[in-house]
């Protein structure tokens, strides 16, 4: 039930995000995948679940997910 409602909540953000990862060659041209869709969607929505997916993220797009994490909670 949390994933399905993290899903909802941040997949009107999502398409602008992965253009924006495309562009800055974070996200490869296939965009993302069903599981990148859930990961960035927890990471979106979950604040427990990005500061324990922040270890784990590479320190070339921590900076990336920080912007967009910041665009989400601003909408």
């Amino acid at each position: 039930k949390v994933i399905f409602e993290a899903c909802e909540k941040a997949k009107n953000i999502l398409p602008k995000l992965e253009k924006d990862g495309k562009n800055l060659k974070i996200i490869e041209k296939g965009g993302l995948g069903q599981d990148g869709f859930i990961e960035i969607s927890l990471v979106l929505e979950i604040d427990k679940y990005w500061h324990l997916a922040k270890a784990n993220t590479h320190p070339d797009n921590l900076s990336f997910v920080e912007k967009w994490r910041k665009i989400y909670k601003g909408s």
